[in-house]
């Protein structure tokens, strides 16, 4: 019996036979192409193994065993698995051995923890093309593509800008990032308001960093490593106060240098969050970081300043840019003053307000759900 399974899954791995080790191995049992065909042209620069398993679930055991040497990651779907022994029996082989990707048809963070509570890596929908998912194997390999860091960009037109904005983004983000352990992510506090959350952190302002910056002087990681607090094993956070030691014209004259200072972080984290306040719209450091980041998320509430806000500065200030842009609606407090409703905007007493706005364009969105770190997930998986 055990010389019958070891038959099969020989069998099934027909790719690896003849070849030399592989310290990374993909193995993939879905009876969808399409996922087939999307592991392949992602992982087809790596020196990654990608094995088309055909076979049962308990197989994959044998596969583990004659591959104990390199690290797995399985990837599959929920109705491949309905077709085979089902999702319970491919978690009792797997779980604490490898890493895992569930395919699936829900979209809703609920299911999704669900999933994860089960024992699977990670779980995403069918309609996901965004490649972060798969930056998660790459992590778990220990492979970063070309050294890089991913980038993402938060930026807020509220009027509660900095104090609740902020608080709200760090505890999600941070949450987030808690449940998996492969992110090694990095928090960049640029707003003026950043002194209230430095002092919950325990950071203490010090306007070193950019006096070193605007009198000419190299700034090293070295310098920076004394600034960046380590708030949980995965998570750090850093933050220059900029505002309260220069002013906005200052911090235009030294964009460069500053950008060049956040470079020294590239690579060193999976993912790096910058949180930059709209008033920096006006300077070049908020283009040149727009450029540099894989993901830029504009947030706002119901009122119809912010709403303005953000119309100006995605039509006028990044109009042009080759950046994913998307929009975010946060719930700033219960009686917001109006309602948003695609490319117009109601008064309370049902008064339409027309503006040249069309937040579906381009993939922009509203969203006005009460699930606490949806925009940590919507940024980081591209939306």
């Amino acid at each position: 019996m055990i010389l019958e399974k070891l038959k099969r899954a020989s069998k099934s791995q027909t790719s690896v036979k003849g070849k030399a080790f592989s310290p990374y191995i993909i193995i993939v049992i879905s009876n969808n192409n399409k996922i087939m065909q999307r592991v392949q042209n992602y992982f087809s620069a790596y020196n990654v193994e990608i094995i088309d398993h055909q076979d049962d679930i308990e197989s994959l055991e044998n596969v583990f065993n004659l591959h104990f040497k390199s690290k797995i990651y399985v990837i599959s779907d929920e109705d491949t698995l309905r077709e085979k022994e089902g999702l319970a029996k491919f978690v009792e082989v797997t779980k604490g051995r490898v890493g895992t990707l569930i395919y699936g048809d829900r979209e809703d963070l609920d299911y999704y923890w669900f999933i994860k509570s089960e024992g699977i890596s990670e779980y995403t929908s069918y309609s996901d093309m965004s490649k972060q998912v798969f930056n998660v194997i790459l992590w778990f390999f220990g492979i970063l593509k070309s050294n890089s860091s991913h980038w993402f960009l938060l930026s807020d037109t509220t009027q509660l800008h900095g104090d609740k904005v902020l608080h709200y983004v760090y505890d999600n983000l941070r949450d987030y990032v808690r449940k998996r352990p492969s992110l090694n992510t990095l928090f960049i506090n640029l707003d003026v308001f950043s002194i209230s959350l430095d002092a919950r952190i325990g950071k203490k302002t010090d306007p070193k960093i950019i006096n070193m910056l605007i009198n000419g002087e190299n700034v090293d990681a070295k310098a920076a490593e004394e600034y960046i607090i380590k708030v949980d094993e995965n998570f750090s956070y850093f933050s220059i106060d900029v505002l309260h030691h220069t002013t906005l014209h200052s911090i235009d004259k030294i964009s460069e240098k500053l950008m060049s200072f956040f470079n020294i972080f590239d690579g060193e984290y999976s993912y790096i969050f910058i949180y930059v306040p709209f008033y920096f719209t006006k300077i070049e450091l908020y283009q040149q970081l727009i450029n540099k980041s894989d993901n830029v998320t504009m947030v706002t509430d119901a009122s119809l300043e912010s709403v303005y806000m953000l119309k100006y500065l995605i039509e006028q200030e990044i109009k042009g840019k080759d950046a994913n842009v998307k929009t975010f609606q946060i719930k700033s407090n219960k009686e917001s003053r109006y309602l948003l409703d695609k490319s117009s905007i109601y008064k309370k007493t049902g008064q339409r307000i027309a503006y040249n706005f069309n937040p579906d364009s381009k993939n922009r969105f509203f969203k006005n759900k009460d699930s606490k770190n949806e925009i940590i997930t919507r940024l980081v998986k591209n939306g």
